[in-house]
């Protein structure tokens, strides 16, 4: 094993709260931070019972809320208006409770709330300006099983268009401090949301596995996840009763992914939905499930003509075994056992075309030269990206 395997540095949450009904902790903790709080969520989430009986919570404690309802993915334009109409509040802490849109565009609020600036100069790839890291409390709630943004040090922020982007506003202290994962939120979630958000999250984890910036703690963390899908994944996504347990499982699914990306990095599949994203508007999540077969299957693939690293051929491998839960298979075998867990997914559900979402075939190189194979186990050319997603 190489030595910089076990070279690393790594950031978490302060804490961690995890529980049937732990939401209905709240309450109380904000009430230790201070007595305003701005709260990013869903339309879907206001209609929950549980939010009405946090919002009375929130009154008898006498703690002032300004709320806010996000929809769509995380922009500039979105995260900058809240800033400029609620930095004059002076807010003790802002709570995001919802998907990754609702989590990455509060993580955004809190960060930009002090410097009363537009999020703008402060994106990677985009802005000029480096944050200096300061934020408002932030404490991030979950309501999908997918993104791991309660662990991650980013927020992604759009901007769609034939211009567009999606670029991350990045600081290690912006990783919310406290994160609160209720296996209730996630039950209620329709069978579009649950594989999308999902199939992020698997994505997350193959990605960040294999990459070349993986550590023995990401391995640790990727490994039982591994373990935890192959009993629980396409039970939940598929909604085919799923257990109380298989509820748990997946939200440590996505929570262990977001802790692992922050201390590793991402592949290809990653590089492609940045920029897909950015251009059109299509699911994050979506693009992952598009893809994650065929990345792999052409990351598989490529590693074996060249034979260089077999050392991620057996990570590969060990995800099958992992998912399978049989370690008696060979090396080939458990590459099959992975590629056929991949395919069962794609096969098993009917996701929209790219051209459903404005995606032409013309666009492929310019989708593909604009692709990032920062951490991929392997390089692949333009030609092979253009391929890829000819063939989804």
């Amino acid at each position: 094993m190489e030595i910089k395997h076990f070279s690393f540095s790594a950031n978490f949450n302060q804490k961690l709260i995890c529980g049937e009904k732990s939401i209905l902790s709240l309450p109380s903790i904000v009430s230790d931070i201070g007595n305003k709080v701005l709260l990013v969520t869903t339309n879907s989430f206001t209609l929950n019972p549980l939010y009405k009986e946090i919002l009375s919570n929130f009154q008898r404690k006498k703690i002032k809320v300004f709320e806010i309802i996000n929809s769509g993915e995380p922009s500039v334009d979105f995260v900058d208006y809240v800033v400029e109409n609620y930095s004059s509040e002076n807010i003790n802490v802002v709570v995001a409770i919802g998907g990754g849109s609702a989590i990455d565009t509060a993580k955004a609020i809190s960060a930009m709330l002090p410097l009363k600036e537009s999020v703008m100069f402060y994106l990677e790839g985009v802005g000029n300006k480096r944050h200096p890291g300061i934020k408002v409390p932030f404490i991030a709630i979950p309501t999908t099983a997918g993104t791991g943004a309660e662990a991650t040090k980013n927020a992604v922020i759009s901007r769609i268009g034939k211009d567009g982007f999606k670029k991350s506003l990045r600081h290690e202290n912006f990783i919310p401090d406290i994160a609160i994962l209720d296996p209730t939120l996630i039950k209620s979630c329709p069978p579009h949301v649950r594989v999308a958000s999902g199939m992020d999250a698997l994505t997350q984890l193959i990605e960040t596995y294999v990459a070349t910036n993986s550590n023995v703690l990401t391995d640790a963390l990727c490994e039982k996840a591994f373990n935890l899908a192959g009993k629980s994944f396409k039970r939940y996504i598929f909604n085919q009763n799923p257990s109380d347990d298989d509820h748990y499982s997946m939200l440590l699914i996505a929570y262990f992914s977001g802790l692992a990306l922050s201390n590793s990095g991402l592949g290809t599949v990653h590089g492609f939905a940045s920029v897909i994203g950015g251009y059109y508007p299509i699911p994050h999540g979506i693009v992952c499930a598009k893809l994650i077969y065929e990345v792999t299957k052409k990351n598989i693939s490529k590693l074996s003509e060249i034979n260089i690293n077999s050392n991620v051929l057996d990570k590969y491998a060990k995800i099958g075994m992992l998912i399978s839960d049989n370690f008696n298979l060979s090396i080939k075998e458990g590459l099959e056992s992975l590629l056929s867990f991949l395919l069962e997914i794609k096969n098993g559900y009917t996701f929209p075309s790219f051209k459903e979402y404005g995606i032409k075939k013309e666009e492929f190189e310019k989708i593909a030269s604009s692709t990032s194979n920062k951490n991929n186990p392997v390089e692949l050319t333009k030609d092979e990206l253009i391929e890829i997603l000819s063939s989804c």
